[in-house]
């Protein structure tokens, strides 16, 4: 039986988070790249977004 931290998280499609932010999804790929968010990556070409990391990089802006 695996306890991997993957059954407890939330993942989400480029395509989702690009949309959810208003911002491309090559910039989504970006972010993946920079290792500013997290993935996963099934196969060669299927990848899913940790939702966590998204919510925590993306912060909203303080005067």
């Amino acid at each position: 039986m695996c306890t991997c931290d993957a059954a407890e998280k939330k993942y989400v499609t480029v395509a989702e988070v690009a949309e959810q932010y208003s911002v491309s999804q090559l910039t989504v790929r970006r972010w993946i790249e920079a290792g500013k968010i997290s993935a996963v990556k099934f196969g060669s070409k299927l990848v899913r977004v940790d939702l966590d990391s998204v919510k925590s990089f993306v912060q909203p802006v303080r005067p």
